[in-house]
């Protein structure tokens, strides 16, 4: 049984949370302070009349660092830029720009990813919100497992430390089950909040897509069998319509509330046409007299049809510019990033979140959260429902900083058992894998 290490540091890296609205004007607030008993003097005018002054805007940037197993040490920049509406406005803000640039080495340039997103309300008297999306990754060694829940990781096969004409060369230690994938994204994206608590969206989406494919690899054989669906590239749109029911807040850090989804995708290109659709069910459950304790939950159920290119039998459909797959970051942790794949798609997330007294570093205010996690997911394949073990498990825990009450860093350390094939038979392993980022997990 091989165990593999995998533990991933990042200083800081960005995809800022979704905006949040503020709420209606309640009572106490300046706009319903009382005049004067005899009204407004000669000097004052009522405040409705008097212009308000816009809010400074908010910077933030820094390098980032991060290194994992598959992309190797990764460095970059790290931008966010917030122009806040004015005071009388019931909007966080009036336009936002976030974004993160990182590039791998291994010890040669082995990967990217670049995300940037800018939001804007055209009017600020309006909670119609309008977001622009530019996202690319390259990853030359991605991890690839065949499709269904059943499916092993296969250890057997020779590892390139054991050949010594090639162990000193820019290669990956398991090319059995890697493979290159590169991707350029730009979306557009609208939203309004309606009734307070709905919000529909509409959104489109340009995908390019390409992937390299070794001799003799797990993905070269599957695509000879047929058991995939693998174009070298392909040039899609995505239409995407959802509605949102939210009733969580605060929104960046909740403790109470929760959030409901429905989303649909169809998708038509050079490589053929597919849909997906899913349901995302959050709540949050705060303990106690401001909440130190939080009890957050995730469930999301997706199902998937048509002509799927099998890397996007990974990932599930989330209006964040960055991908969030079914195992690694931002879902089940303790499984390398695309080890799980299918078109019946469930993942449970569950965390308890202790929330610590918040601290200031000078002009950053900083708050942190002590995390214990455990997560669930299955994959199936319409043809094999049910293989396998019920659900994929992983167990872990980790730190959250809130800085500024504007961004949220993780990292966690988490591990789970995997269904592995070794010289000796089959076995079940367990391996460490650190995760980095921003934004809770959920």
């Amino acid at each position: 049984m091989r165990r593999q290490l995998s533990i991933s540091l990042i200083l800081l890296a960005l995809s800022l949370p979704r905006p949040t609205l503020a709420n209606a004007t309640e009572p106490g607030s300046p706009s319903d302070a009382p005049l004067p008993p005899d009204g407004p003097g000669p000097e004052t005018q009522p405040a409705a009349d008097q212009p308000t002054p816009p809010r400074k805007a908010r910077t933030l940037a820094f390098p980032g660092a991060t290194f994992n197993s598959d992309d190797g040490l990764g460095v970059g920049f790290i931008l966010s830029s917030q122009r806040a509406a004015t005071e009388s406005s019931a909007l966080p803000y009036h336009w936002d720009i976030a974004g993160i640039m990182l590039a791998y080495f291994k010890p040669r340039p082995n990967a990217w990813g670049i995300n940037w997103r800018f939001s804007w309300h055209p009017r600020e008297s309006s909670t119609r919100r309008i977001d622009f999306i530019v996202h690319s990754v390259g990853w030359r060694n991605s991890w690839y497992s065949s499709p269904g829940n059943g499916s092993p990781t296969d250890r057997s096969q020779p590892l390139v430390e054991d050949d010594e004409d090639v162990a000193s060369k820019d290669v990956v230690s398991d090319p059995w089950h890697r493979f290159g994938l590169y991707d350029v994204t730009l979306g557009l994206r609208v939203s309004e909040r309606r009734l307070r608590y709905l919000e529909p969206a509409f959104g489109l989406r340009l995908d390019y897509d390409h992937i390299d494919v070794g001799a003799d690899t797990l993905l070269a054989g599957d695509i000879e069998a047929s058991k995939v669906h693998a174009p070298t590239s392909a040039l899609s749109v995505t239409a995407e319509a959802s509605v949102e029911l939210r009733t969580d807040r605060p929104e960046l850090d909740p403790t109470e509330g929760g959030r409901l989804r429905g989303a649909a995708y169809l998708t038509a290109g050079t490589a053929g046409n597919h849909g997906k659709a899913l349901l995302d069910l959050r709540g949050f459950l705060g303990i106690g007299p401001s909440a130190p304790v939080v009890l957050a939950g995730n469930v999301i159920a997706q199902v998937q049809w048509g002509e799927i290119p099998f890397y996007e039998l990974s990932v599930l459909g989330d209006p964040a510019p960055k991908p969030r797959l079914i195992s690694g970051a931002r879902a089940l942790r303790g499984a390398q990033r695309g080890r799980y794949r299918g078109p019946l798609n469930i993942l449970m997330l569950s965390e308890v979140r202790f929330r610590l007294p918040t601290f200031k570093i000078k002009k950053l205010k900083v708050a942190t959260q002590l995390v214990l996690a455990a997560d669930a997911a299955r994959v199936d394949l319409y043809d094999s429902i049910g293989e396998g073990p019920p659900l994929h498990p992983g167990l872990g825990g980790g730190l959250r900083l809130i800085l500024n009450d504007q961004l949220v860093v993780h990292v966690d350390l988490a591990t789970g058992p995997e269904h592995v094939l070794t010289p000796e038979g089959s076995d079940e392993a367990w391996a460490l894998r650190g995760y980095a980022s921003i934004d809770h997990i959920f």
